[in-house]
């Protein structure tokens, strides 16, 4: 059976950052998906990874760079979104500030699901979130592909959407035993021989 997986990197993201485990954001995630699936009866044959990079926090956004290359020399296929800008004022003081708002990234999961699965490029699809936002596509998917089979994964430290689980075929839960078991390494040497290294915000707990 053919699985593809599509990760909703912001939703596993922010759940990793609420453990404050910072050795888990360098999650070998292809390898981590592998784990789910039925030796011998199942292949992983494409993942893709959804997030969008934070323009305004240079060194941040330096270390996501660093980690969508990781993910690419592992074979992950990375779709970039956006932020937008947004002006918020308190209704008290007057003040106000501008704050961020990704946008399109359930968009785009949703799109390349549904374009895989008319391509079918897969049997049985895993969805890596937790947003409800994703229960119009996954009603289509199930409307429109009976025959295939979709999957909903928790992150880890976060639950399950039970919208999302209404439509499902399954479940998974990420575990934190998952991610001490799949970290990239220190060190990764690309195709085009360029080396990177791990952020040390990164590193494992001595």
């Amino acid at each position: 059976m053919r699985v593809a997986a599509y990760v909703d990197g912001y939703n596993v993201y922010h759940a990793i950052k609420n453990t404050r485990q910072n050795h888990h954001k360098w999650c070998d995630l292809k390898g981590l998906l592998q784990n789910f699936l039925l030796p011998g009866r199942e292949t992983l044959v494409e993942t893709h990874y959804f997030s969008a990079l934070a323009h305004w926090k240079p060194v941040q956004m330096a270390r996501h760079r660093l980690y969508i290359a990781a993910l690419e020399s592992t074979g992950v296929q990375t779709h970039l979104a956006r932020f937008s800008e947004k002006t918020r004022s308190c209704r008290t003081c007057g003040s106000s500030w501008t704050s961020h708002e990704e946008k399109e990234t359930d968009v785009k999961l949703a799109v390349h699901l549904l374009k895989d699965a008319a391509l079918n490029k897969f049997d049985r699809a895993l969805i890596v979130s937790r947003d409800s936002d994703l229960v119009p596509a996954a009603k289509v998917f199930k409307e429109l592909y009976p025959d295939k089979e979709l999957k909903v994964v928790a992150p880890y430290a976060a639950g399950h959407s039970t919208e999302m689980l209404n439509i499902c075929d399954g479940k998974h839960k990420i575990q934190r035993k998952h991610h001490e078991r799949f970290l990239l390494p220190a060190t990764i040497t690309l195709e085009s021989g360029r080396i990177i290294e791990r952020p040390n915000r990164y590193n494992p707990p001595s």
